[in-house]
């Protein structure tokens, strides 16, 4: 092949596989709770946002890679922030 394929993945330890468990909960669990989101706020738009974290989300369970995990929290902090500049203009 004219790529080059890398040095050979070391076999995950069980902390490894416990913390790819947790991501795993946390991908169910923010589904979920993004499909509840469209009955809540009534934005169509906000599911979405939430869908595309999520499919985030999985793209760095499934590669374990961390740089979709920091990409996951700018968004989850982006929707808080969000949630909370909303939450203001209503009281």
């Amino acid at each position: 092949m004219c790529l080059p394929q890398g040095p050979p993945v070391t076999p995950p330890t069980q902390k490894g596989k416990d913390l790819v468990y947790i991501l795993k909960i946390i991908l169910i669990f923010n589904i979920v709770a993004s499909f509840a989101f469209i009955f809540v706020t009534n934005n169509a738009f906000s599911m979405i946002f939430s869908l595309f974290a999520c499919m985030i989300l999985w793209m760095g369970y499934r590669q374990c890679n961390y740089c979709f995990m920091i990409l996951y929290i700018f968004f989850i902090f982006s929707n808080v922030l969000e949630s909370f500049t909303q939450m203001g203009t209503i009281i």
